[in-house]
């Protein structure tokens, strides 16, 4: 069967499968979900061009994959996607270089991955909420991790202090600590942000902030109320 008979999620499965190294059959049994040997083979020839979801999925832990790199071909950055992503576009194409396109199949698993919008004035109110929500999720996980980092750092240098001699402490200085105490203080606000933000979505993390707050009060970082002029709020602080 023609090469270009074959869908691209059968080419892929093909691609990553054999620099996997994993056989055909070791697939269908690592992917399950209704898989064999035969299937895995007819999809990659092409006399096969469908999946379920849930056997994408599959085959996409088996490999290590993520899903969406099976939709679109990353080795043919200027090809054309399987799906018609100008749809998305009010039905025209992106073009780029004097109307070269560069980048097609690039810009697919951008838009798949909500890394780039569809380029239509008329966004709906599905796309609206996806979007904000997307960006919501990105925005409190990256806070998150920064947070957790900082605080990591800070329980290490603490440890370390405390197993030093007065002298080399003396060395050290308090400028590492202060830094990290300050910068706990500052990403665990930013983590409260994202919260907030989620929240007014309409996803409640609500039960995850007695956690995070445990382990501030952990380090020596208390909550405290303040009012100045304005209305009342509240921050961190290091105790003491």
């Amino acid at each position: 069967m023609d090469e270009d008979d074959v869908s691209t999620v059968g080419r892929n499965v093909a691609r990553y499968r054999k620099l996997a190294k994993i056989s055909a059959d070791e697939l269908a049994n690592r992917a399950g979900n209704g898989l064999t040997r035969s299937i895995i083979a007819n999809l990659e020839t092409g006399r096969k061009n469908d999946i379920t979801v849930n056997q994408l999925v599959a085959i996409s832990v088996a490999v290590g994959i993520p899903p969406f790199a099976f939709l679109v071909d990353l080795f043919d950055p200027s090809g054309k996607p399987d799906f018609d992503l100008a749809a998305a576009n009010g039905g025209q194409e992106t073009t780029r270089d004097g109307g070269q396109f560069l980048y097609r199949n690039f810009e697919a698993l951008k838009w798949m991955t909500g890394q780039m919008s569809p380029g239509r004035s008329d966004r709906n109110g599905a796309q609206s909420a996806f979007a904000d929500i997307f960006n919501a999720q990105r925005d409190y996980a990256s806070a998150f991790d920064q947070w957790y980092r900082l605080t990591a750092a800070l329980e290490g240098t603490r440890a370390a202090i405390a197993a030093e001699t007065e002298e080399a402490t003396a060395r050290r200085g308090t400028d590492e600590l202060d830094y990290l105490e300050e910068g706990a203080i500052l990403a665990y606000e930013s983590l409260l942000s994202s919260i907030d933000r989620l929240r007014d979505l309409g996803v409640d993390l609500s039960e995850k902030v007695p956690v995070y707050e445990a382990r501030m009060l952990r380090f020596g970082l208390k909550l405290v109320s303040r009012q100045y002029d304005g209305p009342e709020f509240e921050s961190w602080q290091i105790d003491g």
